[in-house]
């Protein structure tokens, strides 16, 4: 095929992709810049809460071996940190004598914004794997089966927020936060209610979504198919008690007509 006419197409395509007066809504377009501070990139706000295990320098390995020493850096909820540690630290003291890690907790100033904490893991490839798994099934065993929340993300990961109205948040939290719960399940996200309004929204509270880019958007798409479907609900039951109303009105005035009438 000529060169010429292929380039005259290319640009002929993205024209009209330009001029497109009504493109498809792209729910992935609404997601913001990802969460990129992490401690990956050591600052003076980085702190180490607790440090387990003996002291490495993985970037003395140069080889890619079984045997060289990685360290991986995951994300985890800051309301997990005692179930992870244990009484007197001896869960994570477990933890590391089992899997021969070297574990690390850590937090930064952008971590408390999000309340989270960083884990770090060094080792080798199946000593961190040991060690991510258990303390994995450590933060799993919290919840109630058939719904469980993401353990661990990882270090750089997206977010964004979205207002429910203040009477809303009840319903959307559920029983014992059942249906956030289900929703975190069935997206594969963090999805946390602020307790405070946002500034000048006194009746509004902002839903946190936390996680990889597509599983962000489908938390998004359900939490708007949410809000629709329990407005939708709302307006039909207030329209059920307004007939409700309507009726009891009008036999208390027909009953009063009938009596009027038999006084006569």
């Amino acid at each position: 095929m000529d060169d010429d006419f292929v380039r005259d197409a290319r640009k002929g395509k993205a024209k009209l992709e330009e001029e497109d007066p009504d493109p498809k809504p792209n729910p992935y377009a609404l997601l913001p810049v990802p969460i990129t501070k992490s401690y990956s990139n050591l600052g003076e706000d980085v702190v180490y809460l607790k440090l387990f295990g003996p002291p490495r320098n993985y970037a003395e390995i140069a080889m890619d071996t079984p045997e060289a020493v990685k360290k991986i850096q995951f994300r985890f909820r800051e309301k997990e940190f005692n179930r992870i540690l244990g009484k007197g630290d001896t869960r994570i003291i477990n933890i590391q004598c089992v899997s021969g890690a070297t574990i690390g907790i850590l937090s930064d100033t952008a971590a408390k914004i999000h309340r989270h904490l960083y884990l770090e893991l060094l080792g080798t490839a199946d000593q961190i794997k040991t060690a991510e798994l258990l303390i994995t099934d450590v933060i799993t065993e919290g919840y109630e089966k058939p719904f469980f929340t993401r353990a661990l993300m990882p270090a750089n990961i997206f977010h964004y927020r979205t207002p429910i109205f203040v009477t809303q948040v009840v319903a959307f939290l559920g029983f014992n936060n059942s249906n956030v719960l289900k929703m975190e399940s069935e997206s594969n996200t963090w999805i946390e209610v602020d307790t405070y309004p946002p500034e000048g929204l006194i009746m509004m509270r902002m839903v946190n979504m936390y996680g990889q880019r597509l599983d962000v958007a489908n938390a998004i798409m359900m939490i708007n198919a949410w809000v629709d479907e329990y407005e939708f609900g709302k307006r039909k039951e207030d329209g059920k008690q307004k007939d409700v109303d309507e009726d009891d009105s009008g036999i208390k005035e027909g009953g009063d007509e009938v009596g009027n009438e038999a006084e006569g």
